[in-house]
């Protein structure tokens, strides 16, 4: 990645020697591109943005004013996004496509594909909280709060804003990005069939449920937003892939999120296999990533020592 040209994209003007001079192994730091539209003061007025970037991996950025961080490609794509500047999109799909050159590789070789093809990610529109009052809060609906307190999670429900769908019997996890921002939601049915349904449109591969509330430097990467709730309740930050996968897009937001990362799918063939994949995608990266070896529970069924247990028994990648 050419840095001056990622600057000039993100319209960051007063980048001059002395900051550069500032470098360190592939870490800079820049005023934040997304101030005008996410610090409260509207502008940033010293270098609060840092950015890691270094040839044949993943570019991270977090700005410890506004709390924006994920990868570089998606650093470019809020810009985008919020100044409506067509060549910052242009250059997020280029670094989408190019900042990981042997991805694809590794990807064709485990999926015995001729080759694995990167997406662009979709533009989200982020939705209105009002589109939720169709929901009441689950903790007013007596059937909703009946099956969560047999699933342990009863104490985290308004903390997750956890809805319910009356109408089809569906606990409602609302999906929010980083900046809190709702991108749709995710239902769980409680006694029917299909088990889980996505509202509004909601696209699972570019979004880790439970990433509005991560907060401390230790993350479990589960499964199913259950898993998510269960954790909190035993007293652990985690974000959930949806399903036993991680995407492309996810495995930047997890590295993106400067934290100790614990693997922590379901031991079964589903899960075990995914987890597999999901080694591959983060085997290079420079952060802390432990496998857990969960056995015959998942983390939304076990308690605070099983969990202990399971943690503690992680290896590293």
């Amino acid at each position: 990645m050419n840095f001056k040209e990622l600057v000039g994209v993100l319209g960051v003007m007063n980048v001059d020697t002395s900051t550069l001079s500032q470098y360190s192994g592939n870490q800079v730091s820049i005023c934040c591109p997304l101030a005008e539209w996410t610090h409260e003061s509207g502008q940033d007025n010293k270098p609060s943005l840092s950015i890691k970037y270094g040839e044949g991996e993943t570019s991270l950025y977090k700005c410890f004013a506004c709390g924006s961080q994920g990868a570089v490609w998606q650093l470019l794509n809020h810009y985008a996004q919020f100044s409506g500047k067509a060549e910052a999109a242009v250059l997020a799909d280029k670094l989408l496509t190019e900042d990981r050159p042997s991805l694809s590789s590794k990807f064709a070789i485990l999926h015995e594909e001729e080759a694995y093809n990167f997406e662009p990610p979709p533009k989200v529109d982020y939705l209105h909280d009002m589109i939720l009052d169709g929901f009441p809060p689950a903790s007013m609906e007596p059937a909703a709060m009946e099956y969560l307190k047999s699933r342990g999670v009863e104490e985290v429900v308004d903390l997750y804003d956890i809805r319910y769908d009356v109408k089809n019997g569906r606990i409602v996890f609302p999906v929010r990005d980083q900046q809190e921002r709702l991108q749709g939601a995710v239902g769980r049915a409680i006694n029917s069939m299909p088990k889980y349904y996505n509202y509004f449109g909601f696209s699972a591969s570019y979004s880790l449920g439970g990433i509005d509330l991560v907060k401390g430097n230790k993350v479990l990467i589960v499964e199913g937003f259950f898993d998510v709730l269960r954790a909190r309740t035993l007293g652990y930050n985690a974000v959930c892939t949806w399903k036993a996968e991680l995407s492309t897009p996810q495995a930047d937001m997890v590295l993106g999120l400067d934290a100790d990362l614990y693997l922590c799918f379901d031991g079964d063939a589903a899960g075990r296999k995914g987890t597999r994949k999901a080694m591959e995608l983060l085997e290079d990266n420079v952060y802390s990533v432990k496998v857990c070896n969960p056995g015959d529970k998942d983390v939304g069924e076990m308690t605070k020592e099983e969990l202990q247990e399971v943690l503690g028994g992680a290896s590293r990648l």
